[in-house]
């Protein structure tokens, strides 16, 4: 069986972590590929590949690029992990670890498969750039071309958009049946990621409606200290506009399919264009109706008024934006007028059903690997 060593920069669950330990453990289901991970952290990810007995290693040698000695030894130990394994195939992720493995793999006889997932335009993936790879791999027509608009340079034999996969549920599931509208969002709780918009439409949504019932609920933490004081300004927002009983923080949420079941509506916020926003694809695979960007690779999922509704999160009329959906949306669940909102839902979670599971996913993925020069 042909050998694929995935490398993967961050110890922590984010979308490019939730592909990798994804395409790992699909990989083992469908018996062609023999995967395994090279963490270059400790974390989250590396929990949940012992849970799902997916082969790994974590770095003994923790380096940052800034440190010379360092990297070295992460490099020697890197070359040893490649060679001993020989692998068809190595997966770097995003360009830190095209970097790296670039660094590491002179005379090392290998194709190599660099998956962007961005974001894109920084000086890393300049340098990455300058590494060759047989498959240079987007998740999102945006992203490609943000990619070539700052990245001029190919080195590459195949460029290729992979959709990703994500889990959903097995039957499309009724919503809007709870006496409340509920409301939610997740991912981590920093500032690009817009949950400020959020709050603040849902004062105007209060102040109009007061009696009005709506629940609207966090799902994710901050990770940095820079994070955590977003989520304190968050907090204090809240309190402030007095939607303390309407807003709750439930911080990680290790069942994110459960935390999907519990509410209507997800709302996708971003105040930059996400390369993708897996957040979108999950919830729209768990039956709900998405409201999200009109901007970067979500477009890619919804569109408006057919798959999902969009409102313009990445300039200062989002508030106001939003706002308006979410005010027609309240109106019509109280006079239980949602014909138009559940056809939107239904087409959303037969887009992800059809076109973004695992087995497509990984499908692409295998066939890729099988037949690129």
């Amino acid at each position: 069986m042909k050998k694929i060593l995935y490398l993967s920069a961050n110890g922590y669950i984010g979308g490019a972590e939730k592909f990798i330990l994804n395409s790992c453990k699909m990989h083992l289901q469908n018996n062609k590929y023999l995967p395994c991970i090279l963490f270059f952290k400790n974390g989250e990810a590396v929990k949940e590949a012992k849970l799902l007995n997916i082969p790994h290693f974590v770095l003994k040698n923790e380096f940052k690029l800034s440190s010379p000695l360092r990297l070295l030894r992460a490099i020697l130990e890197i070359r040893d992990i490649t060679k001993t394994m020989n692998p068809e195939w190595v997966h770097t992720t995003m360009p830190y670890t095209q970097i790296v493995f670039g660094l590491s793999s002179y005379g090392i006889r290998t194709k190599v498969a660099w998956f962007q997932h961005g974001p894109v335009g920084g000086t890393l993936d300049k340098i990455a750039s300058l590494f060759k790879s047989h498959l240079l791999l987007f998740n999102s027509q945006f992203l490609k071309s943000a990619h070539f608009a700052t990245v001029p340079i190919i080195r590459s034999n195949e460029v290729e958009i992979i959709k990703l996969g994500v889990e959903s549920a097995n039957n499309y599931n009724e919503k809007f049946l709870s006496s409340k509208l509920r409301l939610g969002t997740s991912g981590r709780i920093c500032s690009w990621k817009g949950f400020h918009l959020i709050v603040e439409a849902l004062k105007l949504l209060k102040e109009n409606y007061p009696h009005s019932r709506f629940s609207f609920s966090i799902a994710g933490n901050a990770k940095t200290p820079k994070d955590i004081e977003y989520e304190n300004s968050l907090k204090n927002l809240v309190v402030k506009n007095n939607l303390h009983q309407e807003i709750k923080f439930i911080g990680h949420v290790i069942d994110i399919k459960n935390f999907y079941q519990t509410i209507d509506v997800f709302i996708h916020s971003s105040t930059i264009p996400e390369p993708f926003g897996l957040v979108v694809a999950e919830a729209m695979g768990q039956s709900c109706l998405v409201i999200g960007s009109n901007q970067g690779g979500v477009t890619d999922l919804i569109i408006n008024g057919d798959t999902g509704l969009s409102f313009k999160s990445t300039t200062h009329e989002a508030v106001q934006d939003l706002y308006s959906i979410l005010e027609r949306l309240l109106l019509n669940f109280e006079s239980k007028n949602l014909d138009e909102y559940k056809k939107i839902q239904k087409a959303g979670f037969e887009l992800i059903k059809n076109q973004y599971s695992l087995v497509c996913m990984t499908n692409e993925l295998e066939d890729l690997y099988k037949n690129s020069k």
